[in-house]
């Protein structure tokens, strides 16, 4: 399979914030190309290779300047020839499926130019969602699924991710002294990328009863550039079971459903809320000291909850 897109984006906008800035653009144009190959060995063994393409733009957010709102100078400088996030992937695998089992391994590759990690910031007072160009990123990982069919009601599930991701360039930033130096962070793991991730689920079904039942393991995340702090590893847990009711009248399959969360109710960090570039001083590659960036903040996982829903399609 042979594709091929091409993406042109034009964004606009306005700053009505009293200031020098009052009108933004951003132009991007990305080609897309992509290949899959598939060779079906047998009717349950099939291998396939793909390469893609993809791209990110940066957010809106980052176009515009931020001000200092008791002083009304600029603290942030809207950037207005951003670059887009460009990745190449490839993907080698192979694929399972007969009598008793569903499964699929997967070698991938990953290159990122321009990566576009999610933050947040302070933009004329108020928190924002934006993006920081985090430049190049590499990333090498195994991917492994294993499915039971259906055997006595029972389909257990089980999957695991190895992840090696490094960054590609050292990141500039600004010395105490006022200096421009970079940190060291080529070679470093980029930030909220865990190495390893796991989960194991459980299916049941038997008539109108269903219960699917998961648990998830994700690896700790570095929470700073140059890997100095960290937010442990963390276990998700979810159940859903339910009832599918026959058809009353112009009902044609009345569900009734009850999902479970966290019903372990355990209290932990659950995700990086926003990151820094070094959680303690250090210094850079020309030598000057660099002080330490602001902590990075977090989000806990959600607490217990409980929520039933009723549906039906017509």
């Amino acid at each position: 399979d042979l594709g091929f897109k091409i993406v042109m984006l034009n964004r606009t906008g306005t700053n009505n914030v009293p200031g020098p800035q009052y009108r933004v653009s951003s132009n991007s144009m990305e080609p897309l190309p992509r290949l899959g190959l598939r060779w079906h060995i047998n009717d349950e063994n099939q291998i396939f290779f793909n390469v893609t393409t993809n791209f990110r733009a940066p957010d809106q957010t980052a176009l515009y300047n931020a001000y200092d709102p008791s002083s009304g100078s600029i603290v942030t400088a809207g950037t207005h020839n951003l670059r887009d996030e460009y990745s190449i992937s490839e993907e080698l695998g192979y694929r399972l499926t007969n009598q008793w089992f569903v499964g699929r391994l997967t070698l991938s590759n990953y290159n990122f130019t321009n990566r576009q990690v999610s933050t947040l910031a302070v933009q004329n007072g108020s928190v924002i969602t934006t993006t920081m160009n985090a430049g190049g990123q590499t990333s090498r990982g195994v991917d492994v699924e294993v499915g039971l069919k259906p055997w006595h009601h029972f389909s257990p599930y089980v999957s695991g991710e190895y992840l090696h991701a490094t960054m590609d360039n050292n990141l500039p930033t600004t010395s105490s002294s006022g200096m421009v130096d970079y940190l060291r962070t080529k070679g470093k793991t980029p930030v909220m990328t865990p190495k390893y991730m796991a989960s194991v689920g459980l299916t049941y079904n038997e008539g109108p009863f269903f219960l699917n039942a998961s648990l998830h393991f994700t690896a700790k995340q570095y929470s700073s550039f140059m890997n100095d702090q960290a937010m442990p590893y963390y276990f998700s847990n979810t159940i859903a079971l339910g009832y599918h009711f026959p058809k009353v009248w112009i009902a044609q399959s009345p569900t009734f459903r009850l999902n479970f969360s966290n019903v372990t109710g355990q209290n932990k960090l659950g995700s990086v809320y926003s990151f820094s570039n070094n959680a303690r001083s250090t210094v850079g590659i020309y030598g000057h000291k660099i002080a330490a960036d602001s902590s990075p903040t977090y989000a806990p996982l959600p607490s217990f909850s409980m929520i039933g829903t009723v549906s039906t399609s017509f």
